[in-house]
């Protein structure tokens, strides 16, 4: 017989074995993901945040009022945003925010 033969019917005659390697390793799943280390808050170096949205069958001027310009005082009124570009375009808009 060849040895990968010989597996699987070690494995079909075994059957008691198999529940307890499934259990095995289910624990030890569980017990490896619940020590992998979580946080909260964590810590991530962006340099720039890209804003986007659009409304259909608004004009760019009428978008750049209403949207764009609120959410530029918004995000400018953040500390350690350097610049701020934006671009209105067929009912959308892009703004992106580099930050220091």
């Amino acid at each position: 017989m060849q040895p990968a033969n010989d597996l699987i019917r070690f494995f079909l005659d075994n059957r008691r074995f198999n529940h307890t390697l499934l259990a095995l390793i289910a624990i030890f799943g569980i017990y490896s993901f619940m020590a992998l280390p979580k946080s909260k808050f964590p810590v991530m170096d962006m340099e720039m945040v890209v804003v986007s949205g659009g409304y259909r069958g608004a004009g760019n001027e009428l978008l750049d009022t209403l949207a764009v310009q609120s959410i530029e005082e918004g995000i400018t009124s953040v500390s350690g945003v350097k610049t701020v570009r934006s671009m209105v375009k067929d009912g959308s808009f892009s703004i992106v925010a580099e930050l220091e």
